[in-house]
């Protein structure tokens, strides 16, 4: 199976200090792999790297057959999904929106008709319902203001359209932090639909008690580099 991810000897500095210290790693179509370690380690870097936000300033470093090379964020940014520690959201929108807004930057001006049976506007609001239904939130909510929901319905909210658009590589930095037993099932499970799709998802987590039951692969950093990567048992 090809490596959707190939890093040798990654060094990434943020002004003279190197957030990855001489990384190895990789990573393949359908894996979920679940970065550990504690804070600072590099886990963040690393993911920030994957989606083209940070430099490679030394090392081979190629995500989807293309090196990351300074030049190629723009060329790689449609296939990933990256969720950060804040989220990609706009408290006093809607749920509807907040998807609308994100969903119009994420396609390409000429996958949003013109001129047909269905104008943009109406696009986006079919996809919008869809993107919702994928992670289980009823359009309902979606016209809540996304401030009043949950904690969990706001990172489901933050997940839909990155998930509707299908990328290729899943990038989720700290996914459970905040939530309850029932959102992180159902968090679980759309990590695991997202990967048998043949989605590439890594998630960091530094609890130690991070759910590990779809996990394939764990790997340990600290200091900047890999110090473990071991199948998940």
């Amino acid at each position: 199976m090809p490596e959707t991810i190939a890093l040798k000897n990654v060094i990434s500095l943020v002004g003279d200090y190197p957030v990855l210290a001489g990384i190895n790693f990789d990573a393949k179509n359908g894996e979920i792999i679940l970065l550990r370690g504690s804070n600072g380690s590099g886990k963040t870097s690393l993911l920030r790297l994957i989606a083209g936000l940070i430099p490679v300033s030394r090392g081979n470093a190629s995500v989807l057959g293309i090196s990351l090379d300074g030049s190629s964020g723009n060329q790689i940014r449609s296939e990933i999904g990256y969720l950060g520690h804040k989220l990609p959201i706009y408290y006093d929108l809607s749920g509807q929106d907040n998807i609308k807004y994100f969903l119009s930057i994420r396609l390409s001006q000429s996958e949003i008709p013109k001129t047909s049976e269905k104008n943009g506007n109406d696009y986006l609001k079919e996809i919008t319902n869809e993107a919702l239904a994928l992670v289980g939130l009823s359009v309902k909510l979606g016209k809540e203001k996304a401030g009043n929901l949950s904690h969990g319905q706001k990172k489901r909210l933050a997940l839909a359209p990155i998930l509707w658009s299908k990328p290729r590589i899943l990038l989720l930095d700290e996914p459970h932090s905040g939530l309850d037993e029932i959102s992180r099932g159902v968090l679980d499970q759309l990590v695991l639909d997202a990967a048998n799709k043949g989605a590439t998802v890594i998630y960091a987590s530094h609890e130690h008690g991070a759910n590990q039951r779809h996990v394939t692969r764990v790997i340990s950093l600290a200091g900047g580099r890999v110090v473990e990567d071991k199948p998940n048992a």
